[in-house]
């Protein structure tokens, strides 16, 4: 299938510097924002699997309706339902709250002038931001933790901290990554939520697939043990059907199995891209704002592993 290159995406949404210097910065308006969402979604990341919620506001409400079991019941001719078999739909609410983040990068006259891109070096910026934008949202989304001591991650709580119903804690036991740890994750998911398998993950690390490709490799004969020694080392492998995936930012100790557009995340629709010139320093400034939340649109369909050994 054919997937557009970053430059053409950014062609696509005539995301460029010179039409930036026409309006001197500013909102991102739809078109562009639509383009910008392909750039970061483009990356190998969490975000090109998760369900994005572009927002007007800083603050969204997401409503959820539906059904918590059995509405329909055998009845005789002329009988009505009973009161106890007459059913309403139940309702969940998760808010989402963006908090803002910014990113500068300042290029100096002498850089613009003497790099080898000339008139294209502007545009390879705003390709880079977004890049590394992306990885930045990925991080932030899953680590976050409100009191965290590390820098950019302290904004709101992230993916693992607000993990609380179904956590498999083997931090005093470490297991082996095998069959068995995949297992375990599965039968702790309700079974409820097992109806859309395709669209179930394992969120690993990269060392974690790494060590069960070893396992499977080793401890397989067959197809599967075969594919692990042969083919492409980024083959994604799966476990009962359902995919393991590996996020660099995923600790190595830690899975995380839910459907994928479980993870709601939501973008602030005034991104702004803009430009200072800084005549006295003789350099430029490109500034990156925009607001960020993410949760799990239903908590209870989540399954956190802790405790996977990596020695």
């Amino acid at each position: 299938m054919y997937t557009p290159n970053n430059r053409q995406l950014a062609a696509k949404g005539d995301l460029s510097y010179t039409d930036l210097t026409v309006i001197n910065g500013g909102l991102i308006d739809n078109r562009r924002l639509d383009a910008f969402i392909e750039l970061i979604r483009a990356q190998p990341t969490l975000l090109g699997d998760v369900r994005i919620e572009r927002t007007a506001q800083a603050k969204m409400d997401l409503d959820f309706a539906g059904f918590t079991g059995r509405i329909s019941f055998p009845v005789n001719e002329h009988t009505a339902l009973t009161e106890d078999q007459r059913s309403s739909l139940s309702f969940n609410k998760v808010t989402l709250d963006c908090q803002d983040f910014a990113a500068a990068v300042y290029l100096s006259d002498k850089t613009v002038r003497n790099n080898l891109m000339k008139d294209r070096l502007e545009d390879f910026v705003m390709e880079e931001m977004a890049r590394q934008v992306a990885y930045d949202i990925e991080e932030a989304v899953m680590l976050s933790q409100t009191g965290s001591a590390v820098p950019g991650l302290t904004a709101f709580n992230g993916l693992l901290t607000q993990c609380a119903s179904h956590v498999l804690d083997h931090s005093a036991d470490p297991q082996e990554v095998t069959d068995e740890v995949f297992y375990s994750g599965k039968v702790a998911l309700p079974s409820k939520y097992w109806r859309q398998m395709s669209d179930l993950r394992y969120y690993v690390s990269p060392r974690t697939e790494a060590r069960y490709g070893h396992y499977i490799a080793t401890n397989r004969q067959t197809t599967d043990g075969d594919k692990a020694r042969t083919e492409d080392p980024y083959t994604r492998y799966t476990y009962q059907g359902i995919p393991i995936r590996a996020l660099a930012v995923m600790p190595d100790d830690y899975y995380l199995l839910t459907n994928r557009l479980n993870i709601v995340v939501a973008l602030e629709e005034d991104v702004t891209y803009e430009f200072e010139r800084d005549g006295e320093r003789r350099r430029t400034k490109f500034i990156l704002h925009y607001a960020i939340d993410a949760k799990f649109a239903v908590e209870d369909a989540v399954v956190l592993f802790k405790g996977l050994d990596t020695a």
